[in-house]
Formats: C-alpha cells, structure tokens, sequence
C-alpha cells in the first residue's frame, strides 16, 4: 500500500472476467473509507423500523464510494464461470440448510435467533426484493470484494465484510457473513470475475429468501 504524501499509486489488473483499475491509497484515506462503510451498516441495523430505506441508501453510498475510486470495466463471463457461480450459490444455500436442520435436530438454543434474524432482515414487499437484487446484493461485492478486495486481498476484506454485520447484534448474521464472504471472495480470486461473485451471491438469496426459505 503506498504511504506516499497524498499521492496515489494506480495498478490496472486484467482478469479474465473483470478489468480492474485499482487505486492504492493512503492508509489513512481508505481506513476512512471502511469506518464509514462500518458507520452505514451500524446505522442500518439500528434502525429495524426503516432498515430497508436506510440500508439501500447506505449500499448506493458505498457503491458510488467503490466505482468513483476504483474502475470497473465489463467483460463477458465464459460460461464455466456462469455454472460455476451458481453451483457454488446453491451449495452455500445447502450448507446453510444443514446448519438449519443440525440446530433443530440438536435442540439448539440458536433457534429463536435465526427467527427473529429472519423477521431483522428479510424482504416483505416487492420493493425490498428490487433493491436487494439489484442494488444491494451487487454493492456488497463491489465495495467488500471488488474494493476492499483490491487493496488489502481477500482475507483481510472478507473479515472485514463479517465485522461490519456485528451491528446487527447477530452472531449468526456475523458467521453467515463469515461463511458467505469466504466462497464469493475465493470465487472470486479464483475466476478472477467479480460478476460471478455478484451471481453466487443472488442464487443464494434467491433460494434462502424466496424458493426455499429456512423458516
């Protein structure tokens, strides 16, 4: 990361799915940015009464944060790749079932939790699916895996991405996170397309939020 004295250091790094223009800044200057990413979020789930206004706003904020200091250019994603995010977003669905059915089989005390997580956070009204499949969803990649990503490497944004859920006060939002952030961000280092971490990421919610919701 350059250190320099308000200088930026640019990095263009072609992949096969996405062209990436990556931006170093000054370790201070992109701290800034994760606490405000962190800020949003907090403010978000604090607002349990407005969460879905609020935190459409806050993702629309950190995309403009993302695209405005970093280039992102199309390119078209071969087809292994296509399969490739949707399997892994309908596996990632299986291992969350699972997790489903270990804790009511087990007995639990985590139940009460997954359903008042559900009640937090999911979609009630035709709008609320709109934004999240084509403004939230995709923003989270972006800023988290295409951002962050870009300059500290996946780990690091990755738990990043799980910290910034503790505001939701959810343990198992943070582990989803945790989970999630894991198979999107070596999914994307792996093919090297940020457009099949976004499509990993809207299977998964297609079948934990509309097909086969676990509550």
């Amino acid at each position: 990361m350059h250190h320099g004295t308000g200088r930026q250091a640019r990095k263009t790094t072609a992949r096969s799915g996405d062209t990436i223009e990556a931006t170093r800044f000054g370790k201070k200057v992109f701290v800034l940015y994760v606490i405000i990413a962190y800020l949003l979020l907090l403010v978000s789930f604090s607002q349990t009464s407005y969460f879905w206004p609020v935190f459409t706003v806050s993702m629309l904020t950190l995309i403009i944060t993302a695209c405005s200091k970093q280039r992102f250019l199309y390119v078209r994603m071969k087809m292994r790749t296509f399969w490739l995010a949707v399997l892994s977003g309908v596996l990632l669905y299986s291992v969350f079932a699972l997790g489903k059915w270990l804790i009511v089989i087990l007995d639990l005390p985590l139940l009460t939790s997954l359903t008042e997580l559900y009640a937090a956070v999911s979609p009630a009204t035709w709008w609320h699916y709109l934004v999240l499949f084509l403004i939230i969803i995709p923003g989270e990649e972006l800023f988290w895996r295409g951002f962050v990503g870009a300059q500290l490497g996946m780990v690091p944004s990755i738990l990043l991405y799980a910290g910034a859920h503790v505001a939701s006060g959810s343990i198992l939002l943070v582990i989803a996170a945790l989970i999630g952030g894991f198979v999107w961000g070596e999914l994307y280092r792996r093919t090297g397309s940020l457009q099949a971490a976004v499509l990993s990421h809207l299977v998964f919610d297609l079948f934990l939020l509309v097909l086969f919701p676990l509550l």
